[in-house]
């Protein structure tokens, strides 16, 4: 079963003749490549009305492979010709019958405000998966929880609680921390370790850790705190927050905290874990034998703190074993 992105009820219509106005305005032509096989199917009309008044204009889009591979819409490639006016609504339902999850997105089109279905996959749009949800359920963002703004969590004085933490970040490293409250960090990735104290938690990305919180503090409010180590950064944006907070309160009060500080030692200057010295397994496996044995370091390479690329044994880059031209002859075949 294929996923599509639906279109709203409210604009299901039949797409009607444009109808002639008053103000002139632009047409847009809607096309799939610049590649065209057959030129007359892209001959504008020129009978078409573009003072027409704007309207709603719906279209469903298949996209699939066919032989060569090369993705098609509706079966063809390059598309049939849009059209369409400026100020007209255009509403696309895209059904992603390819291999891979996909995006569509717009050339010519200023997105103010509405990048969130234009640029680059997974990173201003979600992707439309082939099947919907084959491995796991829908996952829960800060886009769909409502006044998820700020987290608030209710604990009780003199209690332990053991949270767990993940960076589902895509490259920056966290440090994380409750005002006045020491760390104890019991598990790390999936190995339990021995608990050693932290006033901050380096957490690199995709990174897990089990920490126990004990509410041994005066009575009242203090700041959860996430910091973004922008020192590992080649560059900085001015409207990134590096400041995550969340409120933990012992009296159930959602004001912000009085007497919560942070903890005065500097934040870390280098992109490092947790000393591994530091972590001491409390049952140590011993490894299966192996066969062959390879080498394989990734690093950032990181000059003056900076993170510009990410190495795998010194290169950035997979060399290519087979030319590109000869990948595209042979599956053609």
């Amino acid at each position: 079963m294929s996923e599509t992105a639906q279109i709203p009820e409210d604009a299901k219509q039949n797409d009607p003749a444009p109808e002639i106005g008053k103000t002139p305005r632009t047409s847009l032509i809607i096309i799939g490549s610049a590649l065209l096989l057959d030129p007359s199917k892209y001959a504008l009309d020129m009978n078409w009305d573009i003072t027409a008044v704007p309207t709603t204009r719906i279209y469903n889009f298949t996209i699939s492979e066919i032989s060569g591979a090369p993705d098609v819409i509706n079966g063809k490639f390059p598309t049939p010709l849009r059209r369409v006016n400026e100020g007209d609504r255009v509403l696309v339902s895209v059904t992603n019958q390819l291999a891979n999850a996909t995006t569509l997105h717009w050339h010519g089109l200023y997105q103010n405000g509405t990048n969130w279905k234009d640029g680059t996959s997974g990173v201003t749009q979600n992707q439309v998966d082939i099947v919907v949800s084959i491995a796991l359920p829908t996952v829960l963002t800060a886009d769909t929880i409502a006044d998820s703004t700020q987290a608030f969590f209710s604990v009780t004085q003199n209690s332990r609680y053991r949270l767990r933490l993940i960076n589902t970040g895509a490259f920056g490293k966290f440090q994380f921390s409750v005002g006045n409250h020491s760390l104890l960090v019991i598990e790390a990735d999936p190995a339990v370790v021995l608990p050693v104290a932290v006033h901050r938690l380096p957490i690199h990305v995709a990174q897990r850790y089990s920490v126990i919180l004990t509410t041994n503090q005066t009575s009242g409010n203090y700041w959860m705190r996430a910091q973004l180590n922008d020192h590992c950064f080649s560059g900085t944006n001015p409207a990134l927050d590096t400041n995550i907070r969340a409120l933990i309160s012992y009296t159930n009060s959602t004001s912000e905290p009085t007497a919560s500080v942070d903890w005065s030692n500097a934040l870390d200057l280098v992109c490092k874990d947790l000393s591994l010295s530091s972590l001491v397994l409390t049952t140590v496996e011993a490894a299966p034998s192996a066969d062959s044995l390879y080498v394989i370091t990734v690093s950032f390479q990181i000059g003056a703190y900076a993170l510009d690329k990410i190495y795998v044994n010194s290169t950035t880059w997979t060399p290519a074993t087979t030319p590109t031209l000869n990948q595209a002859v042979a599956g053609l075949k």
